[in-house]
């Protein structure tokens, strides 16, 4: 199976700059482009033609693909950037995705030059005069001979642009504010190959650096990119590389990391302007808009909500245990592509030591000429979590792990049962008695499995997830964006009011925060090991005839409403409140979460710790009337001194339970 888009490779980015004054950088700023005003693109198409005895080495069709034949320009060559700011529409991507993403702040046009630009293979060669017919993706030689050829006569572009149009920008150090006023070099050249054959560079692949990769025309250049494309329009990973240039290096990686170490102890598939291949949307979230500072001119706010009684505009960044809005806590949230409107909540209790964690909501309504979520991701509010990359300005701003998002989908989290096992690909089953919103995984990860099941789980050891069955039901068709491979999206990612409507502690997904675990081989210092409780719930109450989404906001939402299963390190800060008739079940988690096998059941390796729920002094457990908690084997139920629980009529606690 070939999976769409998948096969691109993202290799990119050494550092910017060094010697910073650590005290004026600033994310808002850009790490090599500045995300507001105009920045202007000289783009190339090349190609390579195999002659003499090389033809054997062209890894394309001898007559180039439908989209982009030998000799020619391709189709989509004007479906990249404007090559004015003044132009408007929904044809040129790269123009079309930025303007909407920074609310018209950020200009991006380009203009190609006006003919494709052939090398013989036969000619490109080394110090020594030998062929080089394959080398690293540096792509050293090929580059050489590309600018050799670009400076033996002037370049013209489509629109007759000159030098000038291209020399908008003073470079500035990572984070420093950059000024729009020409230095006497390329702002940037982008080069596409059709058919180039070199290692590391496949097709639908490519790379952004810093600085030069020699002179054009008698000018050096601030920064570069090369891909290789060969069929369709580039716009995945050119949107991608380019946004390096904004905000970092490789660990600014969103969805399927790339190179660099991860965050979580599995990655999660979701949308930034980060994310590349592996993404359920294209779409930038909140946390790019903010990062990026696009706020809509027309609100006060960046984080920009609405008293959903008074209509009027509100902060949407809002502190735990606060007073909210209005006494009822009713928030509306209009479509956040076109408006900007979102919440964000920091998650309370998780360690000044440890990455800092919050809860983003959006709502996506998937309006008539926005770029915005696509295939089957339905309407409705959107949630993630995000964990560290929250330093905006000094000497940590550039710092921390990748993949630092972790989505919440509407299906919530589960440990999985595979079936049809594959050499990547297996069909996950998502059972009702496996529900684990604490530390299960949602089908948008990448899931960690120790596939050869010597006790050891490696880097490489993972599942890409095809096919679902859930709760008994296979999951049709028209349930994925893409195959059946549900990190493209699905009907079931949003929260529609109908699938699902709530996020809270007794939920799943949670409100809770979640683990982290460095994948550089072990854990790190920040990294955070427990999952602190906490009272947070949002909750859909509607959604308007214009689409507007109605939420209320609570702090004190402790009660467990359903039968639920937790697993994982548990700390009670507050309060847990077991319902009438309900059952909380304390229960070994399988989910992996540890590298090394921490024993067997039933014959099975479990990468996770036995479940421990502390209640720390203050905190309260109430069992109400005919309620349960169930402590599985190998779990426990600790009480340190000055907790409380109380037990109501007929509730039962069963299981190890330990009096501190």
């Amino acid at each position: 199976m070939r999976m769409k888009n998948f096969l691109s490779i993202v290799l990119c980015l050494g550092f910017l700059f060094s010697h910073l004054n650590s005290q004026n950088i600033d994310a808002r700023n850009g790490w090599g482009l500045a995300p507001y005003g105009h920045f202007h693109v000289l783009l190339i198409f090349a190609e390579i033609e195999y002659d003499s005895a090389y033809s054997k080495l062209d890894p394309c069709p001898t007559e180039g693909s439908e989209n982009w034949k030998k000799g020619e320009l391709p189709k989509w060559k004007d479906k990249l950037f404007y090559p004015k700011p003044e132009m408007t529409g929904t044809d040129a991507f790269m123009s079309n995705y930025f303007r909407q993403a920074s609310f018209n702040r950020f200009q991006v046009t380009g203009d190609y030059v006006e003919k494709t630009i052939t090398l013989k293979q036969s000619e490109i060669r080394d110090a020594k005069e030998n062929v080089v017919t394959s080398e690293s993706f540096a792509n050293n030689y090929f580059k050489k001979a590309l600018l050799d050829k670009l400076n033996a006569s002037e370049i013209r572009t489509a629109n007759q642009m000159k030098f000038e149009d291209f020399d908008r920008w003073a470079l500035a150090p990572a984070g420093i504010k950059k000024e729009e006023k020409p230095n006497g070099n390329w702002d940037m050249v982008m080069i596409i190959w059709r058919n180039i054959n070199v290692y590391g560079l496949g097709d639908n692949s490519g790379f952004v650096s810093p600085g030069s990769l020699g002179e054009l025309q008698e000018h050096q250049m601030d920064s570069y990119s090369m891909f290789r494309m060969s069929y369709d329009q580039p716009t995945v990973i050119i949107r991608h590389e380019f946004s390096h240039m904004l905000y970092g290096g490789n660990n600014f990686h969103t969805a399927d990391a790339g190179a660099g170490t991860w965050t979580y102890f599995v990655v999660t598939q979701g949308y930034s302007n980060m994310s590349n291949a592996d993404r359920s949307s294209e779409t930038w979230n909140a946390w790019d808009r903010e990062r990026m500072n696009w706020k809509n001119p027309d609100n006060q706010f960046l984080m920009s909500a609405r008293d959903g009684e008074t209509n009027k505009e509100v902060s949407g960044e809002l502190t735990y245990g606060t007073p909210l809005s209005n006494e009822n806590g009713i928030y509306m949230l209009r479509d956040f592509v076109r408006y900007g409107d979102a919440l964000k909540i920091k998650l309370p209790y998780v360690p000044e030591k440890n990455l800092q964690e919050y809860l983003w909501i959006e709502n996506h309504q998937l309006l008539p000429g926005s770029l915005d979520h696509h295939g089957a991701m339905p309407k409705g509010m959107y949630a993630f979590i995000t964990s560290g990359k929250d330093k905006m300005t000094g000497p940590e701003t550039y710092g921390g792990d990748n993949c630092y998002t972790w989505f919440l989908t509407a299906e919530g989290n589960y440990d999985f049962r595979y079936e049809e096992p594959k050499p990547n690909f297996r069909k996950v089953i998502m059972d009702a008695d496996r529900e684990n919103p604490l530390t299960g995984y949602s089908y948008l990860t990448t899931a960690k499995i120790d596939r050869d099941s010597n006790g050891r789980i490696e880097p490489m050891e993972r599942v890409f997830i095809e096919n679902l069955r859930i709760r008994g039901e296979e999951m049709p068709d028209s349930y994925f964006t893409y195959l059946h491979l549900p990190m493209y999206g699905t009907a079931g990612i949003g929260f529609t009011g109908q699938n699902s409507s709530k996020i809270c502690m007794g939920c799943n997904p949670s409100a809770n925060s979640v683990l982290t675990h460095s994948s550089a081989g072990g854990m790190k210092p920040n990294d955070n090991r427990k999952i602190w409780l906490n009272g947070i719930s949002i909750e859909i109450m509607r959604f308007d005839q214009e689409g507007n989404c109605y939420v209320k906001i609570r702090w004190d939402d402790f009660d467990i409403s359903s039968d639920i299963r937790w697993c994982g390190d548990i700390v009670c800060n507050e309060q847990i409140n077991i319902l009438p008739k309900k059952t909380l079940f304390l229960d070994q988690g399988y989910s992996p979460q540890e590298l090394i096998s921490q024993g067997k059941i039933n014959g099975e390796h479990v990468f996770a710790k036995p479940t421990v729920l502390t209640l720390i002094p203050g905190s309260t457990l109430t069992l109400g009337k005919k309620s349960k908690l169930i402590i599985g084997e190998g779990s426990k139920l600790i009480v340190q001194k000055g907790a409380i629980v109380n037990e109501g009529k007929k509730s039962k606690i069963e299981g190890e339970v330990v009096w501190e």
